[in-house]
């Protein structure tokens, strides 16, 4: 009788050590989808300082927003989706004044602006955000050169007429990275927009001869950073379009069933991939 006792507290004890084992190993992927729920959470990502200084990037869901601090007031960059982002999970973050920003008007980028009582958006953005930010924000409009002075750090508007008519990129030029939105991704969305693909490779063409060599690196509104370079690859891929170089095989048809894709194409150039409508190609 004794060894049969013995046996079956072993056996109790080896299921509860495999019970502990997995509660362990779904903790931190629990926690993990919570914080992906509410946008920041265990989802916060610290961009490495030798990088960007006092320059924050929460990643939730493959959509980056980023918070940006100077000596005198902080700007959070974009929102994100609804619930994505808080003032109180901000304010354990710094304690100076925040300005909040959207790179442009979508829901993605703009969902949870109703948490907020003021957001500057494009002029050409402001109606289109109206829809998502509740008519409790205040929207304030701001146009090509409007300057964010945080105190100490400057941050720069850059129209980008593209993504949509009102997308913006924003400049550190301190620290040398410009703020991209989703003017230029790892594949960019043009056929979305009501934006000639043609004024969105003029509007990217001014952006370089101005500010090229004013940043290094580019931090995109989704996926990882990318280099300065990558600008330039956009352009030389929105000209293949625009000159007809782009050969039909590396077109691809898009899924009729989505109707954010249909009757869209894409092209590659080296690591720049632009999905365009091919109707809406030159300027009238």
């Amino acid at each position: 009788m004794l060894k049969i006792r013995r046996v079956f507290l072993v056996c109790a004890l080896v299921c509860l050590s495999l019970v502990i084992t997995v509660i362990a190993q779904n903790a931190p992927a629990s926690r993990v989808q919570g914080g992906q729920a509410r946008g920041v959470g265990a989802t916060t990502t610290v961009l490495s300082k030798a990088l960007v200084t006092g320059t924050m990037r929460f990643q939730s869901e493959g959509i980056n927003m980023y918070l940006v601090v100077g000596n005198e007031k902080a700007l959070l960059i974009d929102t994100g989706n609804p619930g994505f982002i808080s003032p109180e999970e901000i304010k354990a973050l710094t304690s100076l004044p925040l300005l909040v920003v959207n790179t442009h008007a979508h829901p993605d980028h703009s969902g949870s602006n109703n948490a907020f009582a003021e957001v500057y958006v494009h002029e050409a953005d402001l109606e289109s955000c109206k829809r998502y930010s509740g008519s409790n924000v205040k929207l304030i409009p701001i146009k090509d050169g409007y300057i964010f002075d945080l105190g100490g750090k400057k941050i720069e508007v850059i129209e980008v007429r593209g993504h949509t008519p009102g997308s913006i990129c924003l400049l550190d030029a301190q620290d040398k990275v410009l703020f991209g939105g989703d003017t230029a991704n790892t594949e960019t969305w043009a056929q979305i927009s009501n934006v000639p693909l043609e004024t969105y490779k003029k509007s990217m063409e001014r952006l370089q001869e101005k500010y090229k060599g004013k940043y290094d690196r580019l931090l995109p509104g989704h996926n990882d950073v990318l280099p300065a370079s990558y600008m330039d690859e956009m352009i030389a891929c929105a000209d293949e379009i625009l000159s007809g170089k782009a050969e039909q095989p590396t077109q691809t048809a898009a899924n009729s069933q989505d109707p954010l894709r249909a009757g869209s194409l894409t092209h590659t150039y080296k690591s720049a991939k632009i999905r365009y409508n091919p109707n809406n190609l030159r300027e009238k």
